[in-house]
């Protein structure tokens, strides 16, 4: 019985490191700003989408290669 709460308090700074880290990255996103330009041209070259198909449930990338310009009135 002693054993086990000395193994219990050596694993509960562990055990909370862990939580903390797993908060900090499941708090962490991608973070992006819409252009303010709102006249511009998007010219797509390509799209790559991984894994192709799609499976749900699982992560995908997409890939698109593009050039913008600005339109001229």
């Amino acid at each position: 019985m002693m054993g086990s709460v000395v193994g219990l308090k050596k694993l509960t700074p562990i055990l909370l490191s862990y939580c903390l880290l797993l908060l900090l990255y499941s708090t962490q996103s991608a973070h992006f700003k819409y252009c303010d330009i709102r006249d511009y041209a998007v010219k797509v070259h390509g799209v790559k989408i991984s894994p192709d198909p799609v499976v749900i449930h699982k992560p995908a990338t997409f890939k698109i290669s593009a050039s913008t310009g600005l339109l001229h009135s």
